[in-house]
């Protein structure tokens, strides 16, 4: 306020003042924009009060209005403000839509890189990226805590590399096509990556830190692009039977000098070896039977439990092995890194109902049948190999054996043979227990022997068992 007390009033009138006020707007505060002169270079469907496309003349700080001819601003559709080149961003909370690639490849700062997904209320939902207009190209971050890129999120912006979050589970369809990206490394959360998801890109390497199969030649359509696949943390060593030996003797135990070490194989051989480290403290020796996939299923290479009763000692097996999976349940159930199985005895199927009962015909090929006994549902760490397993494997008669199945069989001091009641050299060393029993005789159950599966009484002797683990690849 100023008054001017030195000024001559004419006769007759009073003095006077003044007000003088200065406004000042500050840019740093968060207020939603309204409909300005602007809103002439947006291009709006005043029907759904969606964004559609901005003129090239706009000014290159983008603030999107709250309204739009009268008409509320409720979405922005896909790929609205493509290569505009726009500097800045401002979005109403009016705004609860936003369509694929709105704003992809356009030169916002790292602050404003990031287009997130609008909730209802018109919050922000810093779980799922649906475009990227940042001017940034080279070592993109994309922030922890993200677990969906939505489809074309990131397609043709320019992008030379990017790294992903842990938080990470899906990345979309086309979601990073044409792009620069030359390697890429998939987090171990990521369940779903959509087709084209990284198509047009001149990739050489991809690293899949995950456990699910993905079909990678639909993901990038190219079938040239080395995958590698990082091996569970667990896995120590891992043998296979090296070819270029002159020696005939079989690498199934990893300590042959015909085997050798190889990093891990995008498919694991069944009778691959693996040292394997179960929990914090201890390792163990197994031999691959299934590639799952994700997954792997091993046999322990010894026996894990030994001189075990098929079932408290009784002569007969219609109740299953219930002493054997109990004394290798106890044995096992520390090992924090396997993985854990839940199976019913006679009902689940698994390899052709895995563990149901079975019978043999005279040229001692095992031959199935069901419900000869059902011990309930079983969450475990570790359970016998089974007589179908073992046939799908190539265990069948004295002709058709994988060694690997019944190596460690005869050396009785090395791996604890021990000597059964009639006193021979027999027992859990020349045999180790199978999941399975004869329907036909009510008093036998299935073992590996040797080089045949065959039976043994359930009272007459007493076995080991060897752990059927499933672990991560």
């Amino acid at each position: 306020m100023w008054v001017d007390e030195n000024a001559e009033m004419p006769s007759g009138e009073s003095r006077k003042y003044g007000v003088k006020i200065n406004v000042y707007a500050k840019q740093d505060v968060a207020v939603s924009p309204v409909e300005s002169a602007n809103s002439r270079y947006f291009t709006f469907d005043v029907e759904t009060g969606t964004i559609t496309g901005y003129s090239d003349d706009g000014p290159k700080d983008l603030v999107i209005p709250s309204t739009i001819k009268g008409v509320e601003v409720k979405a922005i559709g896909a790929n609205a403000f493509v290569n505009k080149g726009r500097t800045t961003l401002t979005i109403p909370n009016t705004v609860t839509s936003i369509g694929e690639g709105a704003f992809n490849n356009n030169q916002f700062s790292d602050e404003e890189a990031f287009i997130y997904q609008r909730k209802e209320d018109g919050s922000i939902d810093y779980t799922k990226i649906v475009s990227y207009g940042g001017a940034k190209k080279d070592n993109v971050t994309i922030p922890n805590g993200v677990t969906t890129i939505g489809n074309s999120a990131f397609q043709s912006v320019g992008l030379n590399s990017v790294t992903f979050p842990e938080s990470l589970t899906s990345i979309g369809v086309s979601s990073f096509q044409s792009n620069n990206l030359t390697t890429i490394t998939i987090p171990k959360n990521v369940t779903y990556i959509g087709v084209n998801a990284f198509f047009d890109n001149p990739l050489t390497e991809i690293n899949d830190e995950t456990v699910t199969n993905f079909d990678w030649k639909s993901i990038t359509v190219r079938d040239d692009i080395t995958i590698k696949i990082p091996r569970n943390k667990n896995i120590s060593h891992i043998w296979q039977y090296d070819e270029t030996t002159t020696s005939s003797t079989f690498c199934v135990t990893g300590e042959e000098v015909t085997c050798k070490e190889i990093e891990a194989p995008e498919t694991y051989e069944a009778g691959t070896i693996i040292k394997y480290k179960v929990n914090d403290t201890l390792e163990k020796y197994f031999h691959v039977m299934f590639d799952n996939g994700g997954t792997l299923t091993l046999q322990q290479r010894e026996n894990t439990i030994y001189q075990t009763a098929w079932y408290k000692e009784s002569n007969d097996n219609s109740k299953g092995p219930v002493t054997v999976l109990q004394a290798l349940e106890s044995a096992t159930n520390n090992w924090t890194n396997v993985l854990d199985q839940t199976y019913t005895m006679g009902s689940t199927t698994f390899k052709d109902n895995a563990y149901t009962g079975c019978k043999r015909n005279t040229s001692y090929t095992m031959l199935c049948s069901k419900n000869t006994y059902t011990l309930g549902s079983r969450t475990v760490k570790a359970r016998m190999i089974t007589v179908q397993e073992a046939n799908i494997l190539g265990y069948y008669d004295r002709l058709h054996h994988p060694i690997w199945m019944y190596n460690y069989l005869y050396d009785s001091i090395k791996y604890k043979g021990t000597i059964n009641q009639s006193g021979g050299e027999y027992g859990d060393n020349l045999a180790y227990w199978v999941m399975n029993a004869y329907s036909d005789r009510t008093t036998d159950g299935c073992s590996v022997n040797s080089q045949l599966l065959t039976m043994f009484s359930t009272n007459d002797i007493r076995l080991g068992a060897r752990a059927v683990v499933v672990i991560n690849k």
